[in-house]
């Protein structure tokens, strides 16, 4: 699941709230996709999913976290915490790069996009390292 989402990612040119779903489903425990719904109009962006720790059954909203470089942020911190990270770009702004832990540099359209990246390589590198 990790290399699908690192190829969605690598292959965003904007935020996408499938791939926020479809990241927040893999990284955080207890998370199901048995009862969510994706909304996006042109006023409304949100997507929901169940979380089957909550006994009341409460949905939670999905951060933005391909939009936000804010949300990416406390992803990384949540799920490798610990590891330092850094995001920057190069060439007058047009490279945007990123790096998490001692892992290699990557690269993304936007600093949110670029960090996720990052993350999942340094989870990937974690897993099989």
């Amino acid at each position: 699941m990790t290399a699908n989402l690192l190829s969605r990612l690598q292959g965003l040119s904007a935020p996408d709230r499938e791939v926020d779903a479809l990241i927040w489903l893999q990284l955080t425990p207890g998370a199901t996709r048995k009862q969510w719904s994706y909304i996006h109009t042109a006023t409304q962006r949100e997507c929901h999913v169940d979380e089957t720790r909550n006994a009341d059954g409460r949905l939670t909203i999905v951060p933005e976290l391909t939009a936000s470089l804010d949300a990416a942020v406390a992803l990384c911190e949540r799920v490798l915490p610990g590891y330092d990270w850094i995001v920057g770009h190069t060439n007058g702004g047009l490279t945007i790069h990123a790096q998490v832990g001692q892992n290699e540099m990557v690269f993304g359209e936007t600093p949110a996009i670029a960090l996720l990246i990052a993350i999942l390589t340094a989870l990937e590198a974690r897993e099989n390292g």
